[in-house]
């Protein structure tokens, strides 16, 4: 329930500030969600897939006073998630304050890249809560602190300050391996999808069907290894394949076109467009390359947030530009929501793979439903 009260104040908003453009408490409702986006997130208990792992390993990480002789070789979680954790231990032994913790870091820096990127700030906002807060909040909770810091540093990467960019590239990778793409995103800065730059991801696309040890070996680190393989077992055939470019490669090639069409400002992020489709082209033959796509999801919420304002704003299209800007939400949403969707009946009677999530659970009441760790457990079998 709590969720769905969310979705709709949310829509309510969306009119309110960014479609009809009141002014008037914008700021105050804008901060108001923080809070709210902070308390769903810090306030649960045992919500989520891989939120379950972090409350039953959080036990094993050391306080401070034990951290100076610990060895983080022997662990399988990266270096400054152990050093978060290890603080918020010593000051709150309790799960719950670090989630806390963790939820107030992940959205405040959220919230303020999304103010200071778009003025629709409400629609950002409501396409993050549909499609990335319960996987950024409950699930991917040390990668989504690397993609945190990732925003921090996006300044530095537009300006193509490179000395402070792999500052925070190296911060990042320290809190989660997979952040070892961001090495590679200054080479990417300067191609764009022209001929060049097209040849050179048919050429990557064609490498990569061949060459799949040569490219798990450049990723270097054991962790990314270890995660590669584990999401890379999954392999896909020819639907599996289509369905990827499908929604990965063709639809977002469709939104740009008629993007560019619609004319207004110039978009934003221009300078990821080529790292994007990079790493969705891979993602057709090499499954693991799709959480680096994670990396990129901020941007294309905000994206996606100014491309359905200019539908909404579009004399030409002002009769239809509803059912427009629905119709294409659900279509990009639906992998989601198919995700989602997933009948689990096989491992707990009468569960999909939302139970994951729902029903919401507090620290308040600590209700458990123990078809959650079945159902989590058996996504590694």
């Amino acid at each position: 329930m709590i969720y769905l009260v969310v979705f709709i104040y949310l829509l309510v908003f969306v009119v309110k500030f960014d479609i009809n453009k009141k002014v008037d408490g914008a700021n105050f409702t804008y901060n108001l969600l923080l809070v709210v986006f902070i308390a769903i997130a810090g306030l649960r208990y045992k919500v989520g897939g891989d939120s379950l792992a972090y409350y039953e390993t959080f036990r094993d990480i050391p306080f401070l006073s034990d951290l100076f002789v610990y060895d983080f070789s022997e662990t399988r979680y990266d270096p400054l998630w152990i050093v978060l954790s290890s603080i918020s231990k010593t000051l709150i032994d309790d799960f719950a304050f670090f989630q806390i913790v963790h939820a107030t870091i992940v959205n405040v820096i959220i919230f303020r890249f999304i103010k200071q990127n778009t003025q629709y700030r409400f629609t950002a906002l409501f396409l993050y809560f549909c499609g990335s807060y319960l996987y950024f909040n409950m699930e991917v909770m040390r990668e989504i602190l690397a993609i945190c810091v990732f925003l921090l540093g996006y300044s530095t990467f537009k300006e193509k300050k490179w000395f402070q960019f792999y500052l925070y590239a190296i911060v990042a990778f320290l809190f989660h391996s997979s952040a070892m793409i961001l090495f590679l995103f200054p080479l990417f800065r300067y191609l764009k999808m022209n001929l060049i730059g097209i040849s050179i991801i048919l050429g990557f696309f064609y490498l990569s069907l061949f060459f799949d040890s040569l490219l798990k070996f450049g990723l270097f680190a054991s962790r990314v290894t270890e995660k590669y393989d584990s999401y890379s077992g999954l392999e896909l055939n020819i639907f599996g394949i289509l369905y990827i470019f499908l929604f990965y490669v063709l639809i977002p090639i469709v939104i740009m076109y008629f993007d560019s069409k619609l004319g207004g400002e110039k978009s934003v992020f221009e300078e990821l467009t080529f790292t994007y489709f990079f790493l969705a082209a891979i993602f057709l033959v090499m499954s693991g390359f799709g959480r680096f796509l994670n990396y990129i999801t901020p941007f294309a919420i905000i994206y996606l947030g100014d491309f359905v304002n200019k539908i909404l704003n579009d004399e030409n299209l002002k009769r239809y530009r509803f059912t427009i800007v629905t119709l294409m939400l659900l279509v990009i949403a639906f992998p989601k929501i198919q995700y989602y969707l997933i009948d689990t009946s096989k491992i707990a009677q009468g569960t999909h793979q939302y139970n994951l999530w729902l029903p919401y659970s507090s620290i308040f009441t600590e209700e458990e439903y123990e078809y959650r760790n079945a159902i989590y457990q058996a996504g590694f079998e």
